[in-house]
């Protein structure tokens, strides 16, 4: 650079813009990256509390310890920003590269190891990025020394990270992909260090001048008010699931609230001069004003949410909106805390670095405090009673223990908001957000925790055995029984346990069904333990079952569903653990017959990672040669667009897929890469009186197990003439599937069942030509396409409509399901239409004349028994209802 152009750029205005520039560019940078650590790590050591928390921490501590050293590198920042985008350009070959090693098999199903290894990747990037804001608040100081520099490099460095979070989530990764996000940020960094080292950005020579000290109470203050801030933020987060639902972006929207919250807090220190604990009693008002009103809110967001399901932009401006009035106000007061105390400046870099570092070191033990203490062992209104309480004692132990008249009245006002929250909250209102105007007060609700996570069990609609029994032994007190049970886990969508008493028959059948095709039941895996109804049914069928579910609230929550999950907990033939599923299959080469995935639907924030070229590819490698992969699939959960797009992921590890269908879009595909075919009956798996096997006729009453089990089958093998097209493949790197699949739900366009408009290149034929010799079988297997309310059943109708054998035979069946449904006039009505198309139909007039006789019309259900033993003399259950009516009537 020549003399001149060193000149201009000394010159103060020229030398402020650039540094001002690069500092913008240092905070896109700074905040993009945790990020996309986040989604880069998780993939490799879990999508587990314990990463995010270490993750976090990590980074926080990292950061502060930079922020604290950096008045000693003074001349190096140029250096600190291009080792952080060597760092970004480095993790994704070096975490690509671990995930396939044999030693992160241990190391992610311990959590230790796996914390140490989350500290291994983020210190040094960490470490890095905390030099940032105190070098170049004095870069800025020593070319203008009049000017405040902290609290201008404050606000432009978080306004950067304000808008990289919501472009690196909104744009890079969803156009780009993981990998190219990281490369293109890394390149920021190094421009910025090139830039810094060509311009000689450093001063000449260092201020030799002391760092003014601060006062203790001041200090141990800001540590007490940044802890708070740390478990608010994270309480935000929760809360950003539970209301928004559960979708990776409310990561980056509750991100962007919290830093345009400190970008503004800057801001507004600088221009008003409010004192520093004031400040902490303000906060400590608004939280408590925010939250005693939450329900309130909470509605308000509800009634509006539909209104902005018009386009992609409402959404995210409703939900950033409504992050605002729960987070915005106290974080604009918390960011505002460190530029209060820096309104002087000596040796600006070692003073804010100081700041920083205690700041940064009690945020960190924040995050560890929420996720082991806070959220496990509290409710909500007393953690956020907590945090203001904490907040007043930190303002009155920096104002030495004695509050102005304003200070005062403000610490009053709070302490009855304090009392308020925490009498006044119920936690049901804060796990149920999206149920809080349909719960009843007599519903029994649980909440089961464990760190950041939750599930919540729900008991609905009480009923007595009186409604039952008609009779009791004498002194025995009538016992209460839940009719539905379901539950809801971190804010996702109720997931049905029991229905009319019932346990969820399509979830045991998840659990069944690869049994009948494995080539052994030997040994199986589940990923997802949930409910536990699925892996408690395999575990029942497979000799050794491997269950993994990274939520442990759900192994709090077992025993309360012994009843549904056939006691999996004292099953010694079931081995639970708490792992991801993804880390789990690292090392698992050759080893199961049999790999369930019951994960939830992509719209969850963690579960897309499971339907990923990368997951099927480690799923065929764990599996035995022969071995298959069970998954469920539905157009209402994962969109047209998304289930081809998990269809054709699959088809790069799997040559062969079985398609069964078990109600409406409702699917489970059986995978392997040999040729698909049932083994086994049902029949041979577990005996009739078997518990299991209760609830299934319980659910289904009326039908052959085994011949249901066939009646589902749609096709052999849907890969033998369809190969799915898209855009662009699910991958690690490139997460399409979320995306995709959140954006329909949330618009409500999740489009058509693909399998129903493409049933002849995907070989699925409901109708088999065989059974039309059979019009006893082709009617059963109408009416349970009938029963499980699935599209299929159209292909049915053109026979039924025409075939006068086949018709009433549907009819008399469908009449079954209705009656044993509870649908006794229903069943009337099909029993008639039966009766037009053949009114010789002796079945037909025998079960029509039961529904009457329980309705109390006898003559007419003595009428039907005749025309039923007229139409076949040997009738020998119609004689018996006869004679049974005859002598009811003396």
């Amino acid at each position: 650079m020549s003399t001149t152009d060193e000149g201009k750029f000394n010159s103060g205005r020229g030398r402020l813009g650039l540094l001002t520039t690069l500092t913008l560019l240092s905070g896109c940078c700074g905040l993009a990256y945790e990020v996309l650590y986040v989604r880069a790590l998780t993939a490799v050591l879990g999508d587990m509390f314990y990463v995010h928390a270490a993750l976090l921490s990590t980074f926080l501590v990292g950061i502060g310890l930079g922020a604290k050293l950096a008045h000693r590198w003074l001349r190096w920042l140029w250096a600190f920003e291009t080792l952080t985008g060597l760092c970004a350009l480095a993790l994704p070959v070096a975490s690509r590269w671990l995930s396939q090693q044999p030693v992160m098999a241990p190391v992610t199903s311990s959590a230790t190891l796996t914390i140490l290894a989350t500290v291994g990747f983020i210190s040094i990037p960490g470490l890095l990025i905390g030099f940032s804001i105190p070098l170049f608040s004095a870069y800025i100081k020593a070319g203008s020394p009049g000017r405040l520099s902290f609290q201008w490099v404050y606000r432009v460095y978080n306004l950067g990270a304000v808008l990289s979070i919501l472009g690196v989530e909104f744009v890079l990764i969803r156009c780009l992909g993981i990998r190219l996000s990281l490369a293109i940020i890394g390149a920021i960094n190094l421009l910025n260090g090139a830039v810094l080292f060509l311009t000689r950005a450093a001063p000449a020579h260092p201020p030799a001048v002391r760092p003014r000290s601060f006062p203790k109470r001041s200090v141990a203050a800001l540590a007490m008010a940044s802890l708070c801030s740390a478990v608010f933020q994270m309480f935000f987060l929760k809360l950003s699931y539970l209301v928004f639902y559960p979708h990776r972006e409310n990561f980056a929207i509750g991100l962007s609230v919290t830093m345009l919250g400190i970008f503004l807090g800057a801001w507004l220190a600088s221009k008003v001069r409010i004192r520093f604990e004031t400040f902490l009693v303000l906060a400590a008002v608004l939280i408590g004003l925010i939250y005693v009103n939450y329900l309130p809110i909470l509605r308000l967001f509800e009634a509006t949410a539909d209104w902005a399901k018009s386009s992609t932009l409402l959404i995210l401006a409703h939900k950033f909106f409504f992050g605002c009035l729960f987070a915005l106000g106290p974080m604009v007061l918390f960011g505002a805390l460190i530029p209060a105390l820096m309104r002087t400046e000596n040796e600006v870099a070692g003073e804010s670095g100081h700041l920083l570092w205690v700041s940064s070191l009690a945020n960190a033990t924040g995050y560890l405090v929420y996720v082991l203490i806070g959220h496990p062992l509290l409710t909500s209104g007393v953690l956020l009673a907590l945090i203001a309480g904490i907040l007043l004692l930190a303002s009155l132990l920096s104002a030495g223990l004695r509050f102005s008249k304003l200070q005062a009245a403000l610490a009053m006002g709070s302490i009855v908001l304090v009392v308020l929250l925490a009498f006044g909250w119920q936690d049901r209102n804060f796990y149920l957000a999206h149920w809080v105007n349909e719960l009843k007060p007599e519903d029994e609700v649980t909440v089961f925790k464990s760190g950041a996570e939750s599930a919540t069990l729900v008991r609905t609609d009480r009923v007595f055995e009186s409604r039952h029994k008609k009779a009791r032994p004498r002194g025995q007190e009538y016992k209460s029984v839940w009719q539905d049970v379901w539950i809801s886990y971190n804010g996702y969508p109720s997931i049905t346990i029991q229905r009319n008493e019932g346990v969820n028959y399509a979830e045991i059948m998840v659990g069944i069904i690869p049994a009948l095709t494995s080539p052994r039941l030997d040994r199986a895996l589940v990923i997802g333990l949930g409910t536990g109804i699925t892996a408690g049914a395999t575990s029942r069928v497979f000799k050794d079952t491997d269950v993994v579910e990274i939520n442990n609230a759900f192994y709090k929550m077992m025993p309360s569903l012994s009843y549904a999950n056939f006691d999996i907990e004292h099953n010694p033939s079931a081995v639970l653990h708490l792992s991801d599923g993804r880390a789990f299959l690292v090392g698992k080469k050759g080893c199961y017959d049999v790999i369930i995935n019951t994960v939830s639907a992509p719209t969850y924030f963690s579960a897309s990672k499971i339907y990923t070229v990368d997951f099927y590819k480690q799923v065929r490698k764990s599996l035995k040669h022969d071995g298959i992969f069970c998954t469920w699939i539905s157009a209402a959960n994962m969109s047209e667009a998304g289930m081809l797009t998990i269809l054709s992921a699959m088809r790069h590890s799997f040559s062969y897929c079985e398609l069964r269908v078990i109600r409406a879009q409702y699917y489970l595909l059986t995978c392997s890469n040999q040729p698909v075919r049932s083994r086994r009956q049902f029949s041979k798996l577990l005996p009739p009186h078997h518990y299991l096997t209760g609830q299934l006729q319980r659910n289904l009453p009326g039908l052959d197990l085994d011949e249901f089990f066939n009646d589902i089958l749609l096709s052999k093998n849907i890969f033998e003439r369809f190969t799915p097209q898209v855009p662009q493949e699910n991958t690690d790197d490139h997460p399409v599937l979320e995306f995709m699949v959140v954006r329909s739900w949330q618009l409500n366009k999740m489009g058509s069942d693909p399998f129903t408009y493409n049933q002849a290149s995907l070989n699925i034929e409901p109708v088999r030509r065989d059974e039309l010799k059979t019009p006893a079988g082709f009617a059963r297997r109408a009416a349970t396409f009938w029963r499980l309310g699935s599209d299929y059943f159209d292909s049915f109708q053109p026979v039924l409509m025409k075939d006068s054998d086949v018709a009433p035979e549907f009819f008399l069946q469908a009449a079954e399901y209705k009656l044993t449904d509870g649908d006794p006039a229903e069943a009337v009505e099909l029993l008639t239409t039966a009766l037009k198309i053949r009114p010789d139909f002796a079945e037909a007039h025998n079960n029509l004349a039961t529904i009457l006789q329980s309705q109390g019309r006898l003559d007419e259900a003595l009428g039907h028994l005749r025309k039923a033993l007229h139409a076949r003399g040997n009738f020998a259950e119609a004689h018996n209802n006869l004679g049974t009516l005859l002598q009811s009537q003396g």
